[in-house]
Parts: C-alpha cells; sequence; structure tokens
C-alpha cells in the first residue's frame, strides 16, 4: 500500500476513532451516573426499610415502658436509625467513589492508548511530509537539470562559434620604436551573434601559456554576426630581442548569455617597418604551438 493512501487511512481511522472515543465515553459516563443512582436508590429503600423496621419496634416494644423508660427506649431507637441511616448513605459514597475512581482510571489508560497511536501518527504524518519533501525536492532539480539540459542543447546548436582567421603586424605612427600594431580577424562561424568581445594577451620570451595575462582590449559595441568577420586592432611594445610570444584568449557571449573562450599563441619574429617606398613588410607573425594552451570552449 503506497505510504499517502496508508496515511490518508490512518487519519480516517484517527478521525473514526475520535468519534468512537467519544461515544465511549459519553456512554461510560452515563452508566456511572446511572450506577451511582441505582446506590443511592438502594439506600434510600434500606432506609425506609429500617425505618420501618424501627417504628414497628416502637410500638411493639417502647410504648408497653414506663414514661421513663419510654423516653430512653424511643432515643435509643432514633439514634439506631440515624446511624443505619449515616451507615447506608456512607457506603452510597464508598461505592460511588469507588465507581468514578475505576472509570476514571481506565479512561485514563484508554486516553495513553489513544494518545500514543496520536504520537505515532504524527509521526507518521511527519514521515510523509519529509518524503513528500524529497519527492518534490528531487522532481525540482529533475526539472532544473531538465531546463538546463535543454538550454545547453539550445547553446550547443545555435551559439557563436569564433576563431582567428588571420594575425598580422604593423607599424605603430612612430615606426619600430614604439613596437607594432596586432591586427586579428575574427570569424564567427555560428548561428547566433557573438557580443561583448575581449582579448585578453600577454607578450612572452618562452611559448608556455598561463592565465595570468597582463592586458585586455573590450570590444563590448561591437557584434559580430553569424558567418561575418571583423577587424579590431592592439598594440605590443616593442621586445628586447625576437622572437617573442603573443598568447591569450578571445571571450565572448552569446544565446542565454552563455560565455566561451578561444585559446591562441602566436609566435612574433620581429617589428614591422616601413621600407620608405610605401610597402610594409608585415608578415611577422604566425600561429604556432604553446605549452598547456587550453582548448577552445
Amino acid at each position: 500500500m503506497p505510504k499517502r493512501d496508508w496515511g490518508a487511512k490512518s487519519k480516517a481511522g484517527l478521525a473514526l476513532g475520535g468519534v468512537a472515543c467519544a461515544l465511549a465515553m459519553a456512554l461510560v459516563i452515563s452508566w456511572g451516573q446511572s450506577e451511582g443512582a441505582k446506590y443511592q436508590r438502594e439506600a434510600d429503600e434500606h432506609a425506609r426499610e429500617y425505618s420501618a423496621y424501627t417504628y414497628e419496634k416502637v410500638a411493639n416494644t417502647c410504648v408497653q415502658m414506663t414514661v421513663a423508660k419510654k423516653t430512653e427506649c424511643l432515643d435509643e431507637a432514633r439514634h439506631e436509625r440515624r446511624a443505619y441511616e449515616r451507615e447506608e448513605y456512607d457506603l452510597v459514597a464508598q461505592r460511588t467513589s469507588a465507581l468514578w475512581t475505576y472509570i476514571m482510571g481506565g479512561s485514563a489508560v484508554f486516553g495513553m492508548i489513544l494518545s500514543a497511536f496520536g504520537v505515532y501518527l504524527v509521526w507518521a504524518t511527519f514521515a510523509e511530509t519529509r518524503e513528500a519533501n524529497v519527492i518534490a525536492r528531487r522532481q525540482a532539480d529533475k526539472a532544473e537539470r531538465d531546463a538546463t539540459d535543454s538550454r545547453n542543447a539550445m547553446v550547443q546548436s545555435e551559439r557563436a562559434i569564433l576563431s582567428i582567421v588571420r594575425m598580422a603586424a604593423w607599424p605603430t605612427p612612430l615606426d619600430a620604436k614604439d613596437g607594432a600594431m596586432i591586427e586579428i580577424a575574427v570569424l564567427n562561424h555560428g548561428r547566433t551573434n557573438a557580443i561583448n568581445l575581449r582579448v585578453f594577451y600577454t607578450q612572452v620570451e618562452t611559448p608556455i601559456f598561463t592565465f595570468k595575462l597582463s592586458k585586455v582590449n573590450n570590444f563590448a559595441e561591437i557584434a559580430i554576426p553569424s558567418v561575418e568577420k571583423i577587424l579590431t586592432q592592439f598594440k605590443v611594445r616593442k621586445r628586447a630581442k625576437y622572437p617573442s610570444y603573443l598568447i591569450g584568449y578571445l571571450e565572448y557571449t552569446t544565446i542565454y548569455s552563455a560565455s566561451f573562450k578561444t585559446f591562441f599563441c602566436y609566435e612574433i619574429t620581429g617589428v614591422p617597418v616601413r621600407d620608405g617606398m610605401g610597402g610594409v613588410n608585415h608578415n611577422l607573425v604566425r600561429e604556432t604551438a604553446c605549452t598547456n594552451l587550453p582548448s577552445s570552449t
């Protein structure tokens, strides 16, 4: 039997038990009052019988005596009648007291049993409520997991996917004295826009990836539509020696505000300069392998 059905039947049983208990107590009280009235009637009957006996005794015995003896005989008969009546009514009180003591004792025992059952029912109800809460929490957790799985599936199927398709170096206005301008071409391979683009990077001497990146360029105003490419630039300082390595990642937001990262590692072989004839050697940047470079998300 399911616990919820058992709990409902237990509550119904307790209600019926309460009604039956009330009826039983009413019957017991009525029976106790009836027994008490019977004791009183028996005492009254015995008192009347003894009174009739006393009068008969007085009529047969006391009236034939002298005046002094007659008075003494009447007083003695009257005292005996009153003593008998007191004994009868004392006996009624004792029997009534014993009866109600018995009734109250039985009621107390019955009440204890009913209280124990009530405590057990409260415990069972508490356990049932706790189990219902556990079931509700499991259902809520499952619904949340299902919603998360559905969201994740939607994100994976509709998200933006950014990658760097080209990186080049261009001279700064001060040429080699001030480092280089790094131009990157970012393509969105996904199905929805990418927004809040940020480029985290650092320039180091060895091709080892680290999350301790010192620079960030924020392009929050740029939205990259699906299957479109944008160009953006940032400046790097001139290094004491080359090659150096530009490592970092693109961070961007897509559908359902999901964030992703695209990691990169490029080798810079020198600083681009103008040749005086309108030309620039800007092919000084090439993608390379970095130790510990994470996979793009």
